[in-house]
């Protein structure tokens, strides 16, 4: 229990967002039950710190409680016309506002201004649970039915976004952090021993929809489950394509199918905003560089292409800023270099000191919040290969 700690870092603008969010659906309406549940809530705090807050809401004859950062939680506005559907968790925001075109027209009002979890909500209340195969990239989320206080859960195609979940005493219990769930269910004495045997044999659970605390599930990859008092059987909305067998063809066949996903993964988005490619000059960003000028030279509606390198002085040796200057000469586009500030960065503490004073990512945002500025200041459309995620997914400004 020492690992999660309550202590709320003091307040910074936070650039590296894990999402972190407690849950409770139950039929009491004395919100001050969810006081009681600090021991849940705490790991929340210590994720998410100065960005968690505390929100209810009325949903048929139960109550919503929810802790976690305000932009994880959409709750209807009253005397608003929309759908009374309250959505919980992380969506993928540029593949949200691709429907919005197509929800406009469905729900004849304005959605210019909705914001991401807003749209699911609308896509919810057009299609229901069919919703999900309209939506792409990694999402997790709860939906809250308001008038009749029933809940679906669901997870994309690869559950990038884990959910964990349990009912206990008519109460819905539901985080992405799992310490969270077993605090408010009081299991943490209470293993389940297939999945323990799971973990010592094989180093993992070989159930995908299992933790290792009796009664407390994971959501499965592509998976929906509806809670109305009890909670259902989950339902697979989504299965792997194909065979795992080795693909038949010529090689040549199978770079040109490859060829064509990449391109249009890298044309997913394209507004006409520049796009810059945040690049180690290795393959898979000079890859989505090439891939990305070349889209933009045949279709200049989409938007110019950038390259840029993020220069660690504190590490020289491994500098690609050279390189990557090369390879954006030879593609024709704009360069650009952004410098992380001196000191910082090699004090990271390792994994072996866990638990840390403080997460590792609350230090990673001071120490890199100069240069995250600078950047996106510069770029509101980011593309990256393996390796970049710490840079271009967690800012919200683009």
């Amino acid at each position: 229990n020492s690992t999660f700690r309550s202590r709320t870092p003091e307040p910074t603008t936070r650039l590296f967002e894990l999402p972190a969010f407690f849950l409770s659906l139950s039929e009491s309406r004395d919100t001050g039950t969810f006081a009681s549940l600090d021991g849940a809530v705490a790991p929340i705090r210590h994720v998410a710190g100065d960005l968690a807050t505390h929100r209810t809401a009325s949903a048929g004859h139960r109550t919503l409680n929810f802790f976690g950062p305000a932009g994880d939680l959409h709750l209807p506005n009253d005397g608003v016309p929309g759908p009374r559907f309250a959505v919980a968790g992380r969506v993928n925001a540029g593949h949200a506002r691709r429907l919005r075109p197509t929800l406009q027209r469905t729900a004849n009002r304005d959605l210019s201004a909705a914001e991401p979890l807003a749209l699911v909500a609308e896509t919810w209340a057009a299609w229901g649970p069919q919703s999900l195969e309209h939506l792409e990239g990694d999402f997790g989320f709860v939906v809250i039915d308001l008038e009749q206080g029933t809940a679906w859960i669901a997870s994309d195609r690869f559950a990038v976004v884990p959910l964990h979940y349990a009912a206990s005493h008519g109460e819905l219990l539901v985080s992405n952090i799992l310490h969270s769930v077993v605090k408010a269910t009081g299991t943490q004495d209470e293993l389940a021993e297939d999945a323990l045997a799971d973990f010592l044999l094989f180093g993992h659970s070989q159930n995908t929809a299992a933790t290792i605390y009796r009664g407390i599930n994971r959501l499965a990859p592509a998976s929906c489950v509806q809670w109305t008092g009890e909670l259902g059987e989950p339902s697979t909305w989504w299965t792997l394509p194909g065979s795992l067998e080795e693909p038949t063809g010529s090689d040549e066949d199978i770079a040109a199918e490859l060829r064509d996903r990449l391109e249009r993964a890298v044309a997913c988005g394209r507004d006409g905003r520049p796009t810059c490619v945040l690049t180690s000059s290795g393959m898979d960003s000079t890859s989505l560089a090439a891939l990305s000028a070349k889209l933009s030279q045949q279709q200049p509606a989409c938007g110019p292409t950038r390259m840029a390198t993020l220069e660690t002085p504190e590490l020289p040796d491994l500098s690609e800023l050279e390189l990557s200057i090369r390879f954006a000469e030879a593609l024709g586009v704009e360069h650009l270099s952004f410098s992380t500030p001196t000191g910082g960065l090699l004090d990271l503490p390792e994994e072996s000191s866990w638990p840390a004073p403080e997460p590792w990512w609350h230090q990673w945002n001071r120490t890199m919040q100069p240069c995250m500025n600078q950047i996106a200041e510069t770029v509101d459309l980011g593309m990256t290969g393996q390796g970049g995620d710490l840079v271009l997914y967690p800012n919200p400004d683009f």
